[in-house]
């Protein structure tokens, strides 16, 4: 051991465990556009979403526990929300619970939602 030697340090997780399986749940659905996790979005790029479909403007969002129930960051969240739907987004939030616990109507919400939306872009 070498004094002063640096320690080895382990690499952040780049997506969180709640993100991980909101990634999983999305891509075992096999929707035939692209699906990108950490996608930026807004006006002026200043939002990062933890997932969307850009070509049909759908964000999807896995809200934990811990950080998405403090007031400040719900309203957060809304004024967020509202701002991208200006610019034409549609946000879906899912709870931790939803996430882990609702598998099936987690995927349901997402296929009807992007069903509504390709209609509306082809029609």
């Amino acid at each position: 051991i070498r004094l002063g030697a640096p320690t080895p340090q382990v690499p952040p997780a780049l997506f969180t465990k709640l993100e991980q399986a909101l990634y999983a749940i999305v891509l075992s659905l096999g929707m035939p556009m692209p699906f990108y996790a950490q996608y930026v979005a807004g006006p002026n790029n200043q939002y990062k979403l933890d997932g969307a479909f850009p070509t049909l403007k759908l964000g999807i969002e896995a809200d934990s526990e811990s950080f998405h129930s403090e007031p400040n960051q719900i309203e957060h969240d809304k004024r967020r929300d509202m701002e991208l739907s200006s610019q034409g987004w549609t946000i879906l939030r899912f709870t931790e619970d939803e996430i882990n616990e609702r598998v099936d109507e987690v995927k349901s919400v997402i296929i009807n939602v992007a069903r509504q939306l390709m209609q509306r872009s082809t029609g």
